[in-house]
């Protein structure tokens, strides 16, 4: 088991300057009054070094590192789409009642399945008529005899329908043959795909998934609504403009998506941190380099800004906003 700890990196040359024994806020404070001047803080979410920082460098610029709001946001999004699963089932449902009537039965495609059985009715019913018995048919054909009694015994028309159709429910073949049979529930996207297409850049999102997305958009205005704002919140932190952050959370608290709402509120309690994030230049990349001093990147990593100023972020954050996004809908899709 690994202890957790604080590495302090000096941005400015990518070197790490010290190695604090934890993460809580009196000893990141007592190492902060030791070492005076801090001008810019990069941080994480971990509310104890927001107090170190408030406590020991009051007038320090707090910059909040920005790949956990993007991995926040995709969590809202996520929860978004699994709570309007409905929606998107009723959809599907209506879409395949308008669809043409089923093709005749001779008509459906045929599969490895089908070929199967076909060879296997013939082979079996033309022995069975040359007059072997069934255990010996078994033996040959490696079959157990319930199932040689099933190809002899089932009539052709049912062993086709069955071996097309793999859905656990019985099957009436006069209803595949006259286009009525019920079909089987319609496939709707998991909430976690969903969430991958709507976090990825639309200029890299493959031409099935956008049309896929397009077709999610009109099963749910919801979901529509969560896209949309994902998609503005991202275009804010990949062009860094931290300075519509403000208009963009009160878009969000407005909307009736409870965990949207629930992330914006996140945002207005660090706006300052948050803003200056999708502001300033100062990212957690440098931080990635600084792992090989700690144990299998189990501590978290501070940082000095070149205007020898503190930082912090965790020591697993990617090296910028833009590629944690993709890395973010990219485990989506898995």
């Amino acid at each position: 088991m690994f202890a957790t700890g604080t590495i302090l990196v000096d941005v400015g040359v990518r070197r790490p300057v010290d190695v604090l024994p934890d993460r809580t806020s009196e000893t990141l404070a007592a190492w902060l009054h030791d070492h005076p001047g801090a001008e810019v803080v990069c941080r994480d979410r971990a509310s104890a070094y927001t107090r170190a920082v408030k406590e020991a460098a009051p007038n320090a610029t707090e910059v909040a590192d920005r790949w956990h709001p993007l991995r926040n946001l995709s969590l809202a999004v996520e929860k978004t789409c699994n709570e309007h699963r409905v929606c998107l089932q009723k959809y599907a449902e209506r879409t395949q009642r308008a669809e043409l009537r089923m093709p005749a039965l001779e008509a459906l495609p045929t599969t490895l399945i089908v070929d199967r059985v076909l060879r296997r009715h013939e082979e079996i019913n033309r022995l069975v008529d040359v007059g072997y018995p069934l255990s010996e048919l078994a033996r040959r054909l490696g079959l157990d005899r319930k199932t040689m009694h099933r190809y002899r015994d089932t009539s052709f028309d049912v062993l086709l329908a069955s071996a097309r159709d793999r859905r656990n429910v019985p099957l009436d073949v006069g209803t595949l043959r006259d286009g009525t049979a019920v079909p089987a529930p319609a496939p709707i996207p998991a909430p976690r795909k969903i969430t991958g297409w709507i976090m990825r850049p639309r200029e890299v999102l493959p031409r099935g998934d956008a049309d896929a997305l397009e077709q999610v958009r009109l099963a749910c205005p919801d979901i529509t609504n969560a896209c949309d704002l994902a998609r503005a919140f991202t275009d804010l932190v990949r062009h860094r403009r931290g300075h519509l952050l403000g208009e963009w959370i009160r878009q969000a608290e407005r909307c009736d998506l409870r965990p949207i709402r629930s992330f914006a509120s996140f945002l207005r309690q660090e706006i300052d941190a948050v803003t200056a994030g999708l502001t300033l230049s100062y990212r957690s990349g440098v931080v990635e380099s600084a792992e090989s001093i700690s144990s299998r990147g189990a501590c978290t990593a501070a940082r000095l800004s070149p205007c020898r100023g503190h930082g912090f972020s965790p020591a697993r954050e990617p090296d910028s906003a833009l590629r944690g996004a993709d890395r973010l809908a990219g485990s989506a899709d898995r």
